[in-house]
């Protein structure tokens, strides 16, 4: 496997973990846990924060082109899984050709997925960053001002949009947190060559979840709660995760160590750990949520470990 930086390796693993575990503490249906899952939801915000990042630096050629490769590439997986997906689905009665459709043109996340595969919605969120990349990184020579201005606007007319068009609010907050990763990379990078930095970060997150606490104690149940505040605080914590990982010093000869299989297991372990726990391929009976988590994330994980050990002697044999 390609070397790597460790760092963004180490950062990849804990948003893949924080997402399962959200998943995973919903199959207790106990209240409290189901606050946690709230805060763990955190790890979706910390992968499109990546891929922003990481894509600020590369360049781009087509505004088109590009796009469209991309998401073939990442929707390859996706169209495998969508094949036992369809079938469970099809043999328990709640099959529709409709919404077949509808992911194969990865629009599940606005129109609705098949059962068992509402994690997918992902896929359409990503898809909108990838088409809206070429654009946003025409702004990254321009002044901090103006790069804040941007993200500014974007926030205020996804505020303004909570109150009509929800779906299309909290896509603009996903996009927001994704362009902040392509924008300011750069200050991002010098900022944490100062090690003593991290305690802004550290201050940020301590900050962001003391509103979000106090948000839900005096907002719950409401649209600036459940949408604005909650995205928000889900932008800042999860930058300041990021960022407080990336700024410890790691040894980034990650050739030859088993982090780097784990990297590359993370997107799977994303896609196939959703449908063991919801719709008809779930392997969680009633009243074993203990036993039924286990089976569930050692499933995925050894399945998903074989494919991209397998992924890697292929490209390694080539």
């Amino acid at each position: 496997m390609k070397n790597r930086n460790r760092n963004i390796q180490i950062i990849r693993i804990v948003a893949m973990a924080m997402v399962v575990l959200c998943h995973v503490v919903q199959l207790f249906e106990n209240k409290y846990l189901d606050m946690s899952a709230q805060f763990l939801n955190v790890g979706v915000y910390i992968f499109i924060f990546i891929s922003g990042y990481l894509y600020s630096s590369k360049p781009i050629k087509s505004f088109f082109g590009w796009p469209i490769k991309k998401t073939i590439k990442l929707l390859i997986p996706v169209f495998i899984l969508l094949i036992p997906i369809s079938i469970s689905n099809y043999i328990v009665g709640t099959f529709d050709f409709r919404q077949l459709i509808i992911h194969i043109f990865n629009l599940q996340g606005a129109l609705g997925a098949f059962a068992g595969a509402g994690h997918l919605w992902f896929m359409t969120t990503i898809m909108y960053c990838y088409f809206l990349l070429p654009y946003i990184k025409m702004a990254s020579a321009k002044t901090i001002r103006v790069k804040i201005g941007l993200i500014v606007a974007m926030i205020s007319v996804a505020f303004v949009l909570n109150f009509f068009w929800v779906y299309l609010s909290r896509q603009l907050y996903y996009i927001s947190i994704f362009s902040i990763g392509v924008l300011f990379a750069g200050e991002l990078e010098r900022f944490k060559a100062n090690r003593a930095n991290r305690i802004w970060f550290v201050l940020l997150l301590v900050v962001a979840i003391a509103v979000r606490v106090l948000g839900k104690i005096c907002f719950d149940n409401s649209i600036v709660y459940d949408i604005t505040i909650t995205s928000l605080t889900h932008i800042a914590i999860a930058i300041s995760i990021f960022q407080i990982i990336n700024s410890i010093r790691m040894r980034n000869d990650t050739r030859t160590d088993a982090i780097n299989l784990v990297d590359a297991s993370t997107y799977y372990i994303y896609l196939i750990h959703y449908p063991l726990m919801v719709g008809p391929l779930s392997i969680v009976g009633k009243g074993n949520a203990v036993i039924g988590s286990i089976c569930v994330v050692l499933i995925s994980t050894i399945i998903s470990f074989t494919i991209a050990g397998l992924l890697y002697m292929h490209r390694r044999g080539r």
